[in-house]
């Protein structure tokens, strides 16, 4: 992995999170630290800062969803990382799932940006404020499910429909050591549309997890199409530094690995076409208890070419 020195810290801290089971309830409680609503302003913040589009010529901007769709937690033995997904849609359908997440460091905050493309256009990300941009570099491409029952007609029988196909998936992630986790969908979808393009009937994003936190390790997007002969189909997108596989009816379907194949172009912090990509954006300082989020204040960047792993 072409990973700076300086990022190495931060990146073993995410890639540890999930070897740890989950505090309890109580445990969560008295951890000292910003309230969820802080947290949630300070990363609403972080992702309005990014404007996507479909094509290059910057005419079909994608809609950030202010609501996010996913509160994550994932303890390790120094700190507890926390954070939100939202989802950007295009005609209602969802193009990207991304977000932001952070855990404190001694007495400051270092906050990551992660993003996942659903699209089947090659996205174009711009950013405000400058700094490292994530820049996809492919479409993503769906599966048939050629098995599967034709979508239903009313929306109501298609989320059932939904929801027994997400359930004939299954996925794994491993470990660079060849540890294996198993990880369990979601029973309903992190975001449910229905679409006004031309193409696509409707769909929802699920999400794979693991038992050590709620932290989605592989999204799964499946769609319905318009037409003649309607059909369903998937797509899948990793949020995990771990190699990553999901399979279908005892047969891998999709996977994006790194720890065997590095010369691929996949890393731990994003895959060869950079679909995917999760990076320390910056280090702010703690946000205080007390005082809303006026800690988010004095941030400090990397510089361009530390800023991605």
């Amino acid at each position: 992995m072409n990973a700076c020195a300086c990022l190495w810290p931060a990146v073993l801290v995410f890639a540890q999170v999930v070897q740890l089971p989950a505090p309890s309830s109580n445990e969560r409680c008295a951890t000292s630290g910003p309230s969820a609503d802080q947290l949630l302003r300070l990363y609403r913040r972080e992702v309005s800062d990014y404007e996507i589009y479909r094509d290059a010529e910057r005419r079909e901007k994608l809609d950030l969803n202010q609501n996010s769709i996913c509160s994550w937690t994932n303890p390790s033995k120094d700190a507890l990382a926390q954070g939100v997904l939202f989802v950007w849609t295009y005609r209602g359908c969802a193009e990207v799932v991304g977000g932001a997440w952070s855990h404190p460091q001694g007495a400051r905050r270092a906050v990551f940006h992660e993003f996942n493309s659903l699209s089947r256009r090659v996205l174009k990300p711009t950013r405000a404020s400058g700094g490292f941009v994530w820049s996809p570099q492919a479409a993503v491409a769906r599966l048939t499910i050629a098995d599967a029952e034709a979508p239903a007609e009313s929306s109501r029988k298609r989320l059932l429909q939904l929801r027994a196909l997400a359930r004939e998936f299954s996925a794994h992630s491993t470990t660079p050591d060849r540890q294996r986790w198993e990880l369990r969908v979601l029973a309903n979808p992190l975001f449910r549309y229905e679409s006004t393009d031309d193409e696509l009937l409707d769909g929802g994003v699920f999400a794979f997890v693991s038992s050590a936190g709620t932290d989605p390790e592989v999204l799964m997007v499946i769609e319905a199409t318009k037409g003649d002969d309607p059909r369903w189909q998937c797509a899948f997108g990793r949020l995990s530094v771990y190699d990553t596989f999901v399979e279908r009816a005892g047969r891998t379907v999709w996977s994006s690995v790194w720890t065997s194949r590095q010369a691929s172009g996949h890393t731990a912090t994003h895959d060869a076409e950079h679909t995917f990509e999760v990076y320390r954006d910056k280090m702010i300082d703690e946000l205080p208890v007390d005082r809303g989020d006026a800690g988010a204040q004095n941030e400090e960047r990397p510089s361009a070419g530390s800023s991605r792993p």
